[in-house]
């Protein structure tokens, strides 16, 4: 039985792998997975003076835990933080 190895860029996105390229791949297809181990990019450098004002506004979560707009601000940088998708550096 002759095989055609095929190469296809790709990426695994935490869930499952993603092709890069559009390829049809027929139910219960024989694939062999080659993974890159390449190092973690880097991340962003934060400056540090908006690192600062971050922890100064976080510290504020305790004098304001009873003010209604302050827990709508916190409550939609959560919701805006849990949807947020990082960059892809690949």
């Amino acid at each position: 039985m002759d095989e055609t190895l095929t190469t296809i860029p790709a990426y695994f996105d935490g869930e499952k792998i993603q092709l890069r390229v559009p390829y049809t791949l027929q139910p219960n297809a024989a694939l062999l997975v080659t993974v890159l181990e390449t190092p973690a990019p880097e991340p962003p450098a934060v400056n540090s003076a908006e690192n600062e004002r971050i922890k100064r506004f976080l510290s504020l979560k305790g004098i304001f835990k009873d003010d209604p707009e302050f827990d709508a601000a916190m409550e939609y940088l959560d919701q805006a933080w849990k949807q947020w998708t990082p960059p892809d550096f690949a």
